[in-house]
């Protein structure tokens, strides 16, 4: 379902990083048909363009629950 984002006031660079995760939340095997090579190629570059975290962050199991009572 398509819906509407309205950029007023936005930054040149906003908008930009906006399209790129848009982009990246295209599946490249399904937009069109492409090999499981490719798909991994298209994969591994998304994720080469991503800008690297700099700080820890806790990507284990239970940070995921903290503070939800669990």
């Amino acid at each position: 379902m398509p819906t509407t984002l309205d950029v007023t006031g936005l930054t040149a660079e906003q908008i930009e990083e906006l399209q790129r995760t848009i982009d990246a939340m295209r599946v490249p095997s399904q937009a069109k048909k492409v090999s499981d090579e490719e798909w991994i190629r298209e994969l591994k570059a998304w994720g080469r363009s991503r800008p690297p975290v700099h700080s820890f962050v806790d990507t284990s199991r239970d940070s995921i629950y903290e503070g939800r009572g669990e």
